[in-house]
């Protein structure tokens, strides 16, 4: 931190102090004014409601001494207006005031609380009125509110505080004579308003100035109402303010003179020093050690100049000792500049010896990743797709292509990159092609320039350069690794050495996919053959498997599966009914309905085929499709009475296939039905087959291609059929 930056804060946090000081000055005073007209009304309050107990007790003394026929003197008890005797709710005696006999007075009047009121006023005039009983009678009597609280102007108010006495309806009963308050008095009314929630609010009256107001219910149907005028609120904070104005002027007159003596003799020259040495600090980054003894001395003198302007001693010996200990170290510097040179020439020794490794390491880190990924999985070409892209960054190559070797020609198997457009060959002669080349002689071969080059098919227009390195397993040659470059690259040695460890990594997995495949094809001819024991056993045709497989890939393909899930499930659609070799064959020829025991039996031939497929990976799509092609959406089906999407989504596109050719095809229980009858009892359902039998999705797709459906069973129908 700077010490110019430094004094500005000590500045600024003087002027918050005193700033603070002064708020919470201000704040203890208006705090001290709130509750000391708190304390004022509190006592006005007490001081009414005593003048009115008082005159209560008064009146009560007098009537005592009243004969039923004599009136109330009018010298005695002046402030009573109204005193009467009632008869139940009626007017009996009227001993002061004017209102008729017999008149029937409200329910409210009779309250041993002080209230005020118009409705007995013989002059409209507001009472405050209540109601006492004696031994004899029940009397009401009504007040005149200012003769009865006339004595509450002799009560000794805070600063600029006045107050005012109004009813529940805000109608004026009394005001603390006082020009601010005889606005209001005249005005007659307090809005409503005003006197609730017990916080100051402003109120202008009609020819007065703006008050701020407070009102506090007493009892007895009073509200006091506190009034402090805006003009003397402002008279007061400004009398409070004046002294701190005075003393942060008199702070900022000293600070100002302070900071001129200071700048002067103490800030210049170190500022002028601290300049010099940031201009030293940028002559120490220079590149050139003769440059930095140079501009070491000229900082130096140029310190050793500042000394005059200093005038504080202090000051004046730190400058000597700067300035000496820079002609030292521009001595120092002068020795070590016959040094610089030498160290230099090594330092870009290092540099370089220490990129190549950096280089090299970095190459192998890929190698090993790439191997790491080609072992790590067991999807063998989504591991040779995640190598081809390491190779691919590894050698910030333009495009990488895996391919196999199949009889003459070298097919395309994995690629990475080559920019938007892609490939655009899949497959190449061999007597055209670098890899088969590059087998032939088992070893890598580079192409500098493709434009050049004899042997040779470009994967993409934009290739110049490219590696081809011969993927070997066992002795055989399996396919390719080819890094292909969009500029022309001369052979690198380090490169191929980094690319060799990949490259045996992938033959062998070239190989395991070669086996797989085979593996693959002889699960394939053991379902085929499955299928054709099917048939034997319960007369089921050729054209009825052969439909099952083309309906269960037409319906995958509308559901977007991929071209894998498509295969496998035309395939193994046609061992859905496997499991009815272990059916009795009375039973699946039987002509007529099945009793509830039969049908039982032939429900078991969903577990039944599901065992005989057993339980290989390679066939798993064929036991979900044995198991499950009877379970129906609605919960409705068998073996184990799944719903919705519980059923695996084979064995939903079998379930409806099986069920659409049922119905085209004749059975030993029924004659074939056509196109248009089949597809309503599968949208619409019948008396055996309900409409949520299949799931709306798969009804969307057999709706969109019923026509397709029938084609195929055209195209594979018995010779009985519709």
């Amino acid at each position: 931190m700077s010490l110019r930056r430094l004094i500005r804060i000590i500045l600024c946090a003087s002027l918050i102090i005193i700033s603070l000081a002064f708020v919470f000055s201000l704040y203890i005073t208006v705090r001290w004014f709130g509750v000391a007209a708190e304390e004022a009304m509190e006592a006005t309050g007490m001081l009414a409601l005593s003048n009115s107990e008082a005159l209560l007790s008064r009146v009560e003394d007098m009537v005592s001494f009243l004969d039923e026929d004599e009136d109330l003197p009018s010298h005695v008890l002046p402030e009573v207006r109204l005193l009467l005797s009632t008869n139940g709710r009626f007017v009996g005696r009227v001993y002061r005031g004017y209102l008729p006999a017999a008149l029937h007075l409200p329910q409210s009047l009779f309250t041993e609380e002080w209230q005020a009121t118009d409705l007995i006023s013989f002059d409209g005039r507001v009472l405050l009125v209540r109601s006492f009983q004696t031994l004899l009678d029940e009397f009401i009597v009504g007040v005149d509110p200012a003769e009865l609280l006339g004595d509450l102007q002799r009560f000794d108010l805070p600063f600029r505080f006045h107050l005012a006495i109004v009813d529940l309806k805000g109608r004026v009963l009394w005001v603390h004579r006082d020009k601010v308050t005889e606005a209001l008095a005249l005005r007659g009314a307090v809005p409503m308003g005003l006197l609730e929630g017990g916080s100051w609010r402003q109120f202008r009256p009609a020819g007065g100035e703006r008050l701020l107001l407070k009102a506090k219910t007493v009892g007895n149907g009073l509200v006091l109402v506190s009034v402090v005028p805006f003009s003397g609120l402002f008279l007061w904070l400004a009398r409070l303010t004046f002294p701190f104005v005075v003393v942060a002027s008199g702070l900022a007159l000293l600070f100002f003179f302070l900071g001129r003596f200071l700048r002067r003799s103490l800030f210049f020259p170190l500022f002028e020093v601290a300049a010099l040495a940031k201009a030293f600090g940028q002559a120490l980054r220079s590149s050139n050690p003769l440059d930095i003894a140079g501009k070491t001395e000229e900082l130096s003198v140029r310190i050793s100049e500042r000394h005059s302007g200093a005038m504080i001693e202090e000051l004046q010996s730190f400058i000597e000792g700067l300035a000496e200990a820079l002609e030292v170290m521009t001595a120092q510097q002068e020795e070590l500049a016959a040094y610089s040179e030498e160290v230099k020439a090594v330092n870009d020794s290092l540099t370089e010896a220490n990129e190549l490794l950096r280089r090299r390491e970095e190459a192998w880190r890929k190698a090993l990743e790439a191997t790491h990924l080609a072992t790590g999985g067991v999807d063998i070409k989504e591991n040779l797709r995640g190598i081809a892209e390491v190779v691919r960054s590894a050698c910030d190559a333009f495009g990488v292509i895996i391919s196999r070797v199949e009889g003459e020609e070298v097919h395309v198997f994995i690629w990475s990159g080559f920019g938007a457009d892609g490939l655009t060959v899949d497959k190449i002669p061999a007597q055209k092609s670098a890899v088969a080349q590059a087998l032939e002689e088992a070893r890598p071969i580079w192409i500098e320039d493709s434009a050049s080059a004899e042997r040779y098919t470009s994967a993409h227009p934009a290739v110049k350069s490219e590696l081809n390195l011969p993927l070997m397993h066992g002795g055989k040659g399996v396919g390719g690794l080819t890094v292909c470059f969009k500029e022309h690259r001369t052979a690198d040695s380090e490169l191929v050495e980094m690319i060799s460890p990949i490259a045996l990594a992938v033959s062998g997995l070239l190989a395991s996919f070669e086996a797989q495949e085979e593996l693959r094809g002889s699960y394939y001819y053991t379902a085929s053959r499955l299928q054709v024991a099917t048939a034997y056993y319960h007369d089921e045709t050729a054209e009825h498997l052969e439909r099952m497989g083309a309906y269960s890939t037409l319906l995958a393909k509308a559901l977007g599966r991929s071209p894998e899930e498509i295969e496998m499930i035309g395939r193994f659609s046609k061992l859905h009914d496997i499991g009815k070799v272990k059916v009795p064959l009375r039973i699946l020829t039987k002509p007529g309905p099945l009793s509830a025991e039969e049908f039982e039996i032939v429900k078991r031939h969903t577990i039944w085929g599901a065992e005989i497929i057993g339980p290989s990976d390679w066939l798993a799509v064929a036991r979900t499709i044995c198991l499950y092609h009877h379970e129906r959406y609605d919960g409705g089906g068998y073996p184990y009475g799944l719903s919705d999407e519980e059923i695996p989504w084979e064995a939903q596109v079998v379930a409806i296939a099986d069920v659409y050719d049922a119905l085209r095809s004749k059975r030993a229980y029924k004659h074939p039905f056509d196109h248009e009858r089949a597809c309503r009892i599968i949208l619409e359902g019948d008396e055996r087959l309900r409409p949520g039998a299949f799931s709306p999705k798969m009804l969307d797709v057999f709706r969109a291609l019923h026509k397709e459906t029938a084609e195929v069973y055209d195209l594979h129908a018995e010779d009985d059929a519709l």
